[in-house]
């Protein structure tokens, strides 16, 4: 499983999000918008996973021979619905919401049977050219490969995002912006059921907008996060500083460079003397940057590129990682009616004070995945796709090589 890069937390922000949203709706400023846009939709499907638990040929042994499982490899029923919504399309003040629940039932895994969802909501007011403003908010649930904390059911990552943007223009040249931001995490954990971070963080930044589709930057971050509810808790303070670039080549094509230096300070919550706790503390500093670039090469077929370098937190521990990655992928449209996506992905991943025995280490993951999918478009509201993914997982540590294969068809269904 790919770690993510976890963005900010304080529960206060979380509540602001809330209550802006609700005074908004309550003051009748929703309602003041215009008539608002609904979409929905639904899709079943079955999946073939050779390896949903995500897990080493070592562990599955010993799974099977303590009777956990009957097999490694598994087929799956999913059942997905979703539904979007947007106030306010042609007018300074836009809501809009977004949601989507997927239950995922195995033949043979029943403990690995789970409900996933993904609620996102947006307000975005734009009362002239001088200023604006914007708030997203964001809740998750999804499961985490077993690989890392072992155990035979399904382990579920919860995590709330909120972030506000206030952008304000005192000239037509030059955007000030400030973004303050927070995220809560949290994974019941084998050894530790109340583990969870709490992130807030802060951006600020300048752009020059006087070069035409050339928009030139710079920007500064800080985060500082704590953990909760796990022997040796850390927090932390990450600051990064750089230059950013924004280029809209032409209306089918653009570009997306971030480039500075990242340093990060961890310290224990409490004080210790234990070597494997002593060795989580400490100072990094690097470069940091990512880069995106997308383009219709034509009417039918279009490419995208990324990579990133920066600080990641591992997602079942303390630990601090360093992750680079780089992905790639091209969309291709014979006829309105087909489609076909090929992306491809690479991220090394190295993650500080792994306790191994006695001792603690840096651990390396090398993680690598192919996809494809080809969608066919039966009616307007009606579409078919099959697709296929292989994941190839390498790592200093024995127990985290591994692959997975999965493969499905799905049907879907939408409404607007």
């Amino acid at each position: 499983m790919a770690k993510r890069i976890l963005r900010g937390d304080a529960p206060t922000s979380w509540s602001s999000a809330a209550i802006f949203f609700a005074t908004a709706c309550a003051g009748g400023i929703v309602p003041a918008m215009a008539a608002t846009d609904l979409s929905a939709g639904v899709a079943v499907g079955v999946e073939r996973d050779t390896n949903p638990m995500g897990v080493s040929e070592d562990q599955a042994r010993v799974l099977e021979a303590n009777g956990a499982i009957s097999g490694q490899e598994d087929t799956a029923k999913r059942l997905t619905a979703n539904l979007a919504a947007l106030t306010g399309a042609n007018s300074p003040l836009q809501l809009g919401l977004k949601s989507q629940y997927t239950r995922v039932d195995y033949v043979n895994l029943n403990s690995f049977d789970h409900s996933e969802y993904n609620i996102a909501a947006n307000l975005s007011w734009k009362p002239g050219r001088v200023f604006d403003t914007s708030l997203q908010a964001l809740t998750t649930r999804s499961p985490v490969d077993l690989n890392d904390i072992g155990g035979n059911r399904t382990v579920q990552q919860t995590s709330r995002q909120a972030d506000a943007t206030f952008r304000l223009r005192p000239t037509p040249n030059w955007q000030l912006s400030v973004t303050p931001g927070w995220n809560n995490y949290k994974v019941p954990l084998p050894a530790a059921n109340e583990f969870e971070l709490r992130e807030t963080s802060g951006i600020a930044q300048i752009d020059y907008l006087g070069v035409g589709r050339l928009v030139p930057g710079i920007l500064a971050k800080e985060s500082r996060g704590k953990y909760y509810g796990v022997q040796n808790a850390t927090r932390y303070r990450q600051q990064t500083g750089g230059v950013a670039l924004n280029y809209k080549v032409t209306d089918f094509s653009t570009f997306n460079l971030f480039a500075g230096y990242v340093k990060r300070n961890t310290h224990l919550v409490v004080p210790s003397n234990d070597p494997a706790a002593v060795a989580l503390e400490g100072s990094r500093s690097g470069f940091a940057g990512n880069l995106s670039y997308q383009r219709q090469l034509s009417v039918k077929t279009s490419i995208n590129i990324s990579a990133y370098r920066d600080f990641q937190q591992y997602d079942v521990g303390v630990n601090t990682a360093v992750g680079t990655g780089v992905s790639g992928g091209v969309t291709w449209k014979p006829t309105a009616k087909l489609s076909t996506t090929l992306d491809s992905g690479f991220v090394r991943l190295k993650i500080d004070g792994l306790q191994s025995g006695s001792t603690s280490g840096e651990r390396t993951d090398l993680e690598r995945h192919v996809a494809l999918s080809l969608k066919y478009l039966a009616m307007r509201h009606l579409s078919l796709r099959t697709y296929v993914t292989k994941h190839w997982h390498n790592s200093t540590l024995r127990t985290g090589v591994f692959d997975q294969t999965v493969g499905g068809l799905e049907l879907s269904a939408t409404f607007d």
